[in-house]
């Protein structure tokens, strides 16, 4: 998905609108909700053949372009976001790399897919400074909201519950920071004041659009988990993103024989390839959950794959049952309004 159109569509789709030659709710497998009536905040209908979920990874560097763009002059409340700010922690005499971890090149726009220099300018030590720096705190929130994303769609080991407190948190942000620009073009008549305004905008449509999408999609999952309409496992939202697809493909395509000059293979293929490749994931998860067992088939392990030989457990999703979604997304509420209060 990486079109403003594709984007409106999916939204479509996922049914924010009604689409009158599509009964896709009338099918016999959608999902089906309940006690969603109440949330005025939750927009998606009850019943549900499709869900979307935008990747995560493009949505954090698309996040970061608009901070680096050179033309857009971002505000959020009144207080300015500008990638001068990092920069002058990065010059300042008092800090060093040990303090904050960045480099000059972490802020090249033209370095578009850089993720990791997202993950360093979300860093809580860059957060602290920006905090207690002066005229600082919008690119402190706008920084915060990067790391909320991360936290609720990349990061592995983030508990159910900060996760729908992390991506409901953006959404009620940028729902707060839209009405406030709305307003602020509904008392001007110029044009081009309204277009100045739009501007200072810190997010872009199509950022807005991903940020609403996988914000209800996470929590309809959720809720489906909840109902036992589906397993624990599809909670790790971390798994819904085009580099695990693209892992899978190219593991797929490496399993051709040494001598074979065939590179395409068809769809018949490709599962009898996939199974082969989650036979071969399951022996290495139980080599890596028993290691102390002197019994079990050991395979070697390149070193550069032994740290990430720690998989997350389900631990973190055995209180489903208590989970209470509604006092979640108010402290969640409040937490949003005084991110934007100052």
């Amino acid at each position: 998905m990486g079109t403003p159109s594709t984007y409106e569509l999916c939204v479509l789709q996922v049914a924010f609108l009604s689409l009158p030659h599509f009964k896709f709710i009338e099918h016999q497998e959608a999902f089906n909700l309940n006690n969603t009536a109440q949330w005025p905040w939750f927009y998606l209908r009850k019943k549900q053949l499709f869900l979307f979920f935008q990747d995560a990874t493009h949505l954090v560097t698309k996040w970061r372009n608009r901070l680096l763009s050179s033309t857009a002059q971002l505000i959020v409340g009144q207080q300015s976001i500008t990638i001068q700010h990092v920069a002058d922690i990065i010059e300042n005499s008092n800090y060093t790399k040990l303090d904050h971890g960045l480099n000059r090149s972490d802020l090249n726009p033209k370095d578009r897919q850089n993720y990791n220099s997202c993950v360093k300018l979300a860093s809580d030590n860059v957060l602290s400074i920006l905090l207690d720096g002066a005229d600082t705190y919008g690119t402190y929130v706008y920084l915060r909201l990067l790391q909320m994303i991360i936290l609720a769609y990349v990061e592995k080991r983030t508990r159910i519950e900060e996760r729908l407190q992390s991506a409901w948190c953006i959404v009620f942000v940028c729902r707060m920071s839209w009405l406030q620009n709305k307003q602020s073009k509904s008392t001007t008549a110029s044009t081009t004041t309204k277009t100045n305004a739009k501007s200072k905008c810190f997010f872009t449509k199509t950022a807005y659009l991903s940020v609403e999408l996988n914000a209800h999609t996470l929590l309809y999952i959720v809720l489906l988990v909840k109902q036992k309409q589906l397993p624990r496992e599809a909670l790790n939202v971390y798994l819904f993103n085009s580099q695990s697809c693209e892992s899978m493909f190219r593991n797929a395509r490496s399993l051709s024989g040494t001598y074979s000059t065939m590179v395409n293979f068809t769809a018949v293929d490709f599962l009898r390839r996939s199974q082969k490749i989650s036979l071969l994931n399951s022996i290495k998860c139980n080599q890596v959950s028993q290691q102390d067992d002197d019994n079990i088939l050991s395979f070697p392990i390149h070193h550069k794959h032994n740290r990430n030989n720690n998989l997350p457990s389900l631990e973190n999703l055995d209180d489903m049952d208590q989970l209470n979604v509604e006092k979640i997304i108010s402290n969640t509420f409040n937490q949003a309004i005084e991110l934007t209060a100052n």
